[in-house]
């Protein structure tokens, strides 16, 4: 399929913008360490960046089986698709409570927030059914918007920071921030979706130190935003307020130039949920054909978007359950979902290496 194939680049910007809006909007919610908060997205990018090299420590091939492929070469058809099936499962959950938590933040606000949250799918939903290389262009472009407008939130919200808030932390306060690093690391592990199409991505010189670049901007851009949450709040109030990422930037502005940032952060936000939502429904995509043993069908996107809508729509309506599956059962799954993809993707890779030695002795 290399008409579906993607620079490491283009993935890379993709997951940034996805990670991104969902870090910003989750993160402030299970952030649980007082003022020293902020300094859970820099303790959680080490284990990634160890990953990183692991996963790079050996050169990557121009060819490589796709995740799904290689889980059946590596395990067997029976045992290979049903992994395949458990990923395909939580994949749809992850669908569900994304699409809740984009429907609440739009019930929030004012307007129609079913009509705006099914266009955020139907969009995810059109592209997804697509080719993988028109969608990672589409968030290139999405990328540009979100970082003007991530420029503005820094420069605006940090005049109002109050250095007390974020640097006056207690022994208490630091020993609470590897907790609320796991957290985070369960929010970013969503983006291991990616691997059951890393089989498109084309290897170029320097995409190591690519790959590392992005990821740090990543977790400095989360660290930063978490920063300027608690420094303009305050960390007791922040764990008692809704949305505080949405409650800072509604009362950042200019006098004379413009009032208020929220209306135009929230329909940057949306560019973000789509990203994430094209994210997760390519995965299940590519999922459903290694279930099913076929060629990547549309009708998997079309039914994985129904089922999104319709089970996040009746998500959103429960609050207590709502916050539960963002701030528990997300993070958490997505966490042990996410390391064992990990070793699998490890085995896969180990499993693959030891079929080309052989090939090679068998040769000579």
């Amino acid at each position: 399929m290399r008409d579906q194939n993607i620079s490491m680049r283009q993935m890379m910007v993709m997951l940034f913008i996805a990670l991104m809006a969902l870090g910003a909007e989750t993160i402030p919610g299970i952030a649980r360490a007082g003022t020293a908060a902020w300094l859970a997205p820099l303790l959680a990018a080490l284990p990634v960046l160890l990953l990183l090299w692991l996963a790079f420590r050996r050169p990557v091939k121009e060819e490589r089986l796709d995740l799904g492929q290689g889980l059946e070469k590596a395990f067997g058809k029976v045992a290979g698709r049903g992994i395949a099936f458990i990923y395909l499962l939580w994949g749809l959950f992850l669908l569900v409570v994304n699409a809740a938590r984009c429907a609440r933040r739009l019930t929030m606000a004012e307007g129609t927030p079913v009509f705006f949250s099914a266009v955020v799918l139907l969009l995810a939903v059109w592209m997804a059914a697509g080719r993988l290389p028109a969608f990672v262009r589409t968030c290139e472009i999405f990328y540009l918007a979100i970082a003007a407008g991530l420029v503005g939130i820094v420069l605006l919200g940090g005049l109002r920071v109050q250095p007390e808030y974020v640097l006056l932390f207690t022994r208490d306060e630091l020993a609470h921030v590897p907790v609320v690093a796991i957290s985070v690391l369960g929010i970013i592990s969503i983006s291991l979706y990616g691997l059951f199409f890393a089989g498109n991505i084309t290897v170029r010189p320097g995409d190591r130190a690519r790959v590392v670049r992005w990821t740090l901007t990543l977790f400095l851009v989360l660290a930063l935003l978490l920063f300027l949450i608690i420094g303009t709040f305050g960390a007791p109030l922040v764990e008692v307020t809704q949305r505080p990422f949405f409650q800072m930037v509604a009362g950042l502005g200019l006098t004379g130039a413009f009032q208020r940032l929220e209306a135009v952060v929230s329909a940057l936000w949306m560019l973000g949920d789509v990203a994430l939502l094209g994210l997760l429904l390519f995965g299940v995509k590519r999922l459903t054909a290694a279930v099913l043993g076929q060629q990547e069908q549309r009708w998997s996107v079309i039914l994985a978007g129904g089922l999104a809508f319709v089970g996040g729509e009746l998500l959103a309506g429960k609050k207590g359950l709502l916050e539960l599956s963002q701030q528990s059962l997300m993070p958490l799954g997505s966490l042990l979902a996410g390391g064992l993809l990990v070793l699998l993707f490890f085995w896969v890779q180990h499993k693959e290496r030891g079929a080309e030695n052989r090939r090679e002795e068998g040769g000579k």
